[in-house]
């Protein structure tokens, strides 16, 4: 069985041993960049939850998405890029268009997590906040 950290690059300090092949974390950390859904099916393994549901439309009417759902929870993730380049989410425009659809997943009943790119990366942080989100549920 392999430790988590020996072969994908993630905090120092996590340490945990999973059923997966040298190989298989060869691949995800392969995977950096853009796409996110190895790190984010990993956490959720990890903290004991379903796969998320990628580009998920929450919103009956609008087409709002969110980066991973998981809607039997009715928990949403957001990965919030370029916070140190003026992204997309940190101009006037996309922060007033992310607030709304933001507050839209509040009044559907939604908890909606934010992280970013790096936290995601980390894997900890995530495994962190679902297992405290699960822990709360009950």
């Amino acid at each position: 069985m392999a430790t988590l950290c020996s072969s994908f690059p993630c905090h120092s300090s996590f340490s945990v041993s999973l059923p997966f092949t040298p190989e298989a974390y060869w691949a995800l950390s392969a995977m950096r960049g853009a796409d996110y859904s190895p790190y984010v099916a990993l956490a959720a393994q990890i903290a004991g939850w379903e796969a998320p549901l990628p580009e998920y439309r929450f919103h009956p009417h609008r087409r709002w998405r969110v980066d991973f759902a998981w809607p039997s929870e009715r928990v949403a993730l957001e990965i919030e890029g370029g916070a140190w380049v003026y992204g997309r989410h940190n101009r006037p425009s996309g922060y007033l268009n992310d607030l709304e659809k933001y507050n839209a997943l509040a009044v559907f009943g939604w908890r909606l997590l934010r992280l970013t790119p790096q936290q995601v990366m980390d894997v900890q942080p995530l495994i962190d906040l679902l297992r405290a989100m699960r822990e709360e549920k009950r």
